[in-house]
């Protein structure tokens, strides 16, 4: 017979053992060992089961109803025929079963072990030479020390933070070894009650594995900064469940050499994500709120916002102290057309050049371009750790930010239920009034990320303070406003009457169905007519579709 090495969990599991003698008591010491519930049935007990306060004793025959809801059965009695049909009724039920010295009647066996904490190495000759077995644990024993139990304890608080950091196999691996390495002589030194490892020694290495084994698709610094902070406190508030970060690129991330404006398309940084969410393959989204379209995809929702970071705008300048120190005809860089209308705004005569990229690749790019600075969020920055680089914080009144900056979103399904829970229960009130009401503005004036369109609500004594801004790529058309109200939603729709003239601005939206055949309009296109306020068609439009 051919056995798979397999090992179960027996803590709290019922079991059953069959017989009373000295055999029975050792497999009733190894079930012990490994936390069994168990129960000993036979006519006559040894002094050592009968007094044995972790078992239940029943002394009396074996009777078939024993067997029923057992997890695993031993037949240990004398009789080699009692213990054949014993192995037969567990066969019949599909219930694990060992019978003694009949090798033909076991469909699992008790192999030879060495147990140091949490730490169990196992070998077996298949019944065939227990003799071979038991020599063979002795080496065993001489290979493993009796502290790498201490070790694996250490290793296992750390598996959920280099799990959550490192998303390639090869980098966690890598890490690991070297962990495991560190540990072994630790131990070896005596230092089997001291911690083993510290935070900053883990890191350390973390950055090591990264480079030994560079990741093809790692994510933005930032988005993985983003992601660890929403695993550490979620791990920190809900320690029995266990995260894993799952990188995905966007169509964002893919197109580097494009600006946002003429890429066009809204949510660029988050529809793969989204299609993931939808899908099931993950069941939490992490984004920057700023760069979430007005509204959701259908089936997706936002949790209610964590505490926001700072949501000001910042200058990055090469050698100037600050936006008024700035020469004539300075260069300044950023891929926002907000950012670059209430620039010039403040300063008609910058030049402003377009720049797409992380933050590494914007610092590099205005050393490479020999731009005057760049405009960066300061959220994002001091995730970073890269305060130190900012050279102005440029406040709300002189650079209204973007709907929803300094927040993260956190997307999920709207069927998970108690995922939402969770997620909501960690959130800032005041934080959430503020995003609440500022992508009500957004939806309301009919902005993307891309749109010149900013707002920044602030919290006094349950009084909201929104300043918004709304314009075209000119300076021409940028319109500010400020409004005062106590519900969020309806400050929103405010705001974005108040600066289209008392009109809401809306989304156009062009839908086709190549020849006017109603079978080849795609379902978004259907939708978007049926919700439509207004439709404008030609001659050659179906009129079914407009039904």
């Amino acid at each position: 017979m051919s056995y798979f090495p397999m090992y179960i969990e027996l803590k709290d599991a019922p079991c059953l053992v069959a017989g009373g003698g000295r055999i029975a008591a050792r497999k009733v010491e190894v079930l012990l060992d490994f936390g069994a519930e168990i129960t000993v049935v036979a006519p006559r007990l040894t002094q050592e089961l009968r007094e044995n306060p972790k078992i239940k004793a029943v002394a009396r025959p074996f009777q078939e109803k024993d067997i029923e809801g057992m997890t695993l059965v031993v037949a240990a009695t004398e009789d080699g025929e009692l213990n054949h049909q014993i192995s037969a009724l567990c066969r019949k039920k599909k219930i694990f079963v060992n019978a003694v010295d009949q090798k033909a009647d076991c469909t699992f066996i008790f192999p030879a072990y060495v147990k140091r904490g949490q730490v169990t190495a196992a070998v077996t000759t298949g019944g065939s030479s227990p003799a071979l077995a038991k020599y063979l644990k002795r080496e065993i024993e001489k290979v493993i020390p009796k502290q790498i139990g201490t070790l694996a304890e250490s290793l296992e608080r750390l598996r959920p933070y280099v799990k959550a950091t490192l998303s390639e196999e090869k980098q966690r691996a890598w890490v690991f070894e070297k962990l495991f390495e560190t540990g072994h002589f630790r131990l070896n030194q005596g230092q089997e009650n001291a911690q083993l490892f510290d935070r900053t020694e883990v890191d350390n290495l973390i950055k090591e594995a990264q480079n030994e084994y560079p990741n093809r698709n790692q994510g933005s610094k930032l988005a993985m900064a983003q992601a660890r902070e929403v695993c550490d406190r979620l791990r920190e508030a809900f320690p029995e469940h266990e995260y894993e970060i799952v990188v995905i690129s966007t169509k964002g991330d893919q197109i580097q050499n494009v600006a946002l404006k003429q890429i066009g398309e809204k949510g660029i940084f988050v529809k793969e994500i989204e299609r993931e969410l939808l899908n099931g393959t993950i069941h939490l989204g992490v984004h920057s709120m700023k760069d979430m379209p007005a509204q959701c995809e259908k089936g997706l929702t936002f949790t209610k916002t964590w505490k926001r970071e700072d949501p000001r705008d910042v200058l990055i300048l090469r050698e100037a102290n600050s936006l008024n120190d700035l020469k004539e005809g300075a260069k300044i860089g950023t891929g926002s057309q907000r950012r670059a209308c209430q620039l010039k705004w403040l300063r008609p005569d910058l030049q402003i050049v377009d720049i797409r990229g992380n933050v590494d690749t914007r610092l590099r790019k205005m050393k490479e371009q020999g731009l005057d600075g760049i405009v960066l969020a300061c959220a994002g920055l001091k995730r970073l750790g890269m305060e130190q680089v900012i050279t102005q914080y440029l406040t709300p009144e002189q650079m209204v930010p973007a709907c929803g900056q300094g927040a993260l979103a956190l997307e999920i399904r709207e069927d998970h239920e108690v995922l939402q829970k969770m997620l909501d229960s960690l959130a800032h009130e005041e934080s959430h009034a503020c995003i609440e009401a500022e992508r009500s503005f957004l939806k309301a004036a009919g902005g993307g990320c891309h749109a010149p369109v900013g707002a920044n609500c602030t919290w006094h004594e349950g009084t909201l303070r929104m300043e918004a801004v709304y314009g075209t790529s000119s300076i021409e058309g940028l319109k500010r406003v400020v409004v005062w109200g106590s519900d969020g939603e309806r400050l929103g729709r405010q705001a974005a009457e108040l600066l289209s003239g008392g009109k809401e601005a809306g989304m156009v939206y062009l839908a086709g169905a190549g020849p006017g055949d109603e079978e080849l309009i795609t379902v978004k296109g259907k939708r978007i007519i049926e919700e439509a306020d207004c439709i404008i068609y030609d001659h050659l439009a179906n009129h079914d579709l407009l039904k």
